[in-house]
């Protein structure tokens, strides 16, 4: 049998998870920003094919962009197992 108290925990159970799924989205915006602006860095990377540091460079940002979308993959899973619950 439930009660008022029940509803209460329940609401603020759904809010809290809420609240820990938009802060997981808005970090995995934030990421797909970063990536955007380590694509634009190999672009202008791109640019000047004479300069001996880019292979290393390249390599560095391609490095950088798959952590990127490690993590984001990571945090939109944890959204989805806290909508599941």
């Amino acid at each position: 049998m439930s009660g008022p108290g029940d509803q209460v925990l329940d609401r603020r159970d759904v809010e809290g998870r809420t609240r820990r799924i938009a802060f997981l989205l808005e970090q995995t915006a934030h990421q797909g920003v970063l990536a955007l602006r380590l694509l634009l860095e190999a672009r202008e990377l791109a640019s000047v094919p004479d300069d001996p540091t880019t292979p290393r460079r390249v390599a560095e940002l391609e490095g950088r962009l798959v952590a990127l979308e490690r993590l984001g993959r990571e945090r939109l899973r944890e959204a989805r197992r806290l909508l599941r619950r």
